[in-house]
Parts: C-alpha cells; structure tokens; sequence
C-alpha cells in the first residue's frame, strides 16, 4: 500500500459539493486526509460525504455559509468535535457565476464580492482558535 500524503491530517473545505472543491475532499480523503466539508446545499453536500464514506475514508459535511461567523464557528466546532484536531484549511467556496452587467443589480454585486472577498474571513478567526500563533520578538 502507497503511503499517504495526508495521513491523520484534518482538512477543512469550503464550497466542497461541486468542482474544484468536491475534487479536493476527495483527494484529500484518498490521501488520508479526514475532511470537514461545507455547503450552502445539504442534497449535494450529502451526496459527497457518502461517496467519500463509501471508499472507508473519514468525512463529515456540514452546511454553511462562508459569509457566516456563526456557520463558520460550526463548523470548527464540529472539526473539534468530530476529529480532535483542523490541520488544513481551504477555502474555496466562492461564487463564478458570470451575468451581463445589465442583468446585475447592486444586492448581488455585494453578495458576489461578500462570498468571494469576505468570505474567508471568519475562517481565518475559526483557525485562530485551531492554531497556535507565532509570536516574534
């Protein structure tokens, strides 16, 4: 058996039902990786969690908006509780939907740039609480 890159690591992923995202929980997963994977969609999310599950790997989806503290703070809590421990974070949830500027409007311009810029703030504050900061002199 090939040794596994991962091993005993937890990895959180962000926007892990489709795409980039689902590609990472899995090859995160098949290198050993447990992985903590969110969602704003429970249906996809699921069908994730039980196709990596069904390989024997550890997986664990929780739904959540990147753009939530109180989404974000779950999901490290359950990071915590499930696997003692995050190693990794990836923040990848973002949104590429592409529109023609006249079928925009100010809501969603904000929302866009919210999830995409904003989004990975309350996980930077969810790793504060995983991991110890440096301190230099």
């Amino acid at each position: 058996m090939e040794q596994q890159m991962l091993k005993d690591k937890v990895a959180i992923i962000t926007g892990a039902s489709y795409g980039m995202g689902r590609t990472m929980a899995e090859l995160f997963a098949d290198e050993g990786a447990a992985v903590v994977i969110t969602a704003r969609h429970a249906e996809q999310l699921n069908e994730v969690v039980d196709g990596i599950r069904a390989k024997g790997e550890k997986a664990v989806g929780v739904v959540a908006d990147v753009c939530s503290t109180e989404d974000t703070k779950k999901v490290f809590e359950t990071a915590m509780k499930e696997f003692g421990d995050v190693d990794i974070l990836i923040n990848n949830a973002g949104i590429g939907e592409q529109k023609m500027i006249d079928e925009t409007d100010d809501e969603w311009m904000m929302y866009v740039m919210n999830t995409n810029l904003g989004g990975p703030v309350p996980g930077h504050t969810g790793v504060q609480r995983c991991f110890p900061v440096s301190k230099r002199p």
